[in-house]
């Protein structure tokens, strides 16, 4: 399996930092903490995928970003021409 750079949220040790990983759901949900993932728009070509269930969660962290607000950690990256996730394009001093 082909690995993927994405940004990713953490907001338990309150950092941003750009991470190669593989691009499959396993490594999504180890990556975020969790076992369910949904998506939401960063801009035209980038997805923000986070934990699902995060508002469940006992000590929830959030954090804010294009004016919505999320729960948990989260990873940034690219939508492809086939609909796929991919590396992200997103300038990471934008997030910091």
């Amino acid at each position: 399996m082909a690995k993927i750079k994405v940004i990713k949220i953490d907001v338990h040790s309150f950092t941003v930092s750009e991470i190669l990983i593989e691009n499959n759901l396993e490594s999504y949900y180890k990556e975020i903490g969790c076992e369910l993932v949904d998506r939401v728009a960063y801009d035209y070509n980038n997805d923000i995928v986070v934990d699902d269930e995060g508002l469940l969660k006992g000590e929830t962290h959030f954090f804010r970003i294009n004016d919505n607000l999320l729960a948990g950690n989260a990873l940034i990256m690219s939508v492809n021409n086939k609909g796929e996730w991919d590396n992200h394009s997103v300038d990471i001093n934008e997030i910091n």
